[in-house]
């Protein structure tokens, strides 16, 4: 009888029995963004054309949100959470004719709003866990010109990724968001073109600190 009350604790931590690395928890994070973003350029009248440019995007962001986790053992959960980031993109010199020479094509990106995640833990250990998230955020983005004017617009976006919790309460994961709308710029210079811009993919890395 006293090496079962000893030996019974023993079984029940083996068969994970003991509290999972990650709990539900509020978390802070920063986000470090760099992808691919195109520059569309059209001209209406008796000769219409069309100029594209793509060229790298790359920022920071902050999150903020409550992750949660379903169960003792927290294989399963949800993450919500409220964002911003910046990005700066520097398009080039795009000459299009001697009518329309775009010279001018730094801008600034910001984008905005709140997410949410599924998340799923594949492996969960006293310490440690490791797993994969995917979701959709909504909110908005604007492009501003270095030296110009800019435009906002509403936007949605999906992401996916793999992530992990180290020590409880240090989180980091990696993982790619797709943009899914363009941004038409107006253009106060060039009657009759027309301007979009449009964020196509970014990969992420982030940490966070669980409370």
């Amino acid at each position: 009888m006293e090496f079962s009350k000893k030996f019974l604790p023993l079984v029940f931590l083996a068969c994970g029995g003991a509290l999972s690395a990650e709990q539900s928890a509020f978390f802070i994070g920063g986000v470090y963004e760099v992808g691919g973003s195109t520059f569309k350029a059209r001209i209406d009248g008796k000769n219409p054309n069309n100029v594209n440019r793509t060229a790298i995007t790359q920022g920071v962001g902050a999150r903020v949100g409550y992750n949660l986790l379903f169960g003792q053992k927290g294989y399963v959960g949800l993450r919500f959470y409220g964002f911003y980031n910046w990005g700066l993109t520097n398009f080039g010199k795009v000459v299009w004719n001697k009518n329309a020479n775009f010279g001018k094509n730094t801008f600034n990106l910001s984008g905005y709003g709140v997410g949410a995640d599924l998340l799923v833990n594949l492996f969960n250990g006293e310490k440690s866990n490791l797993g994969i998230f995917g979701g959709v955020a909504v909110g908005g983005n604007t492009w501003s010109a270095v030296h110009g004017s800019g435009a906002t617009r509403f936007q949605w976006m999906v992401n996916v990724g793999v992530r992990a919790v180290i020590a409880r309460h240090s989180a980091f994961e990696v993982g790619v968001k797709i943009p899914m709308l363009a941004t038409h710029v107006p253009n106060p210079v060039f009657d009759g073109i027309n301007l979009s811009l449009k964020r196509d993919w970014a990969f992420t890395a982030a940490y966070y600190f669980l409370f």
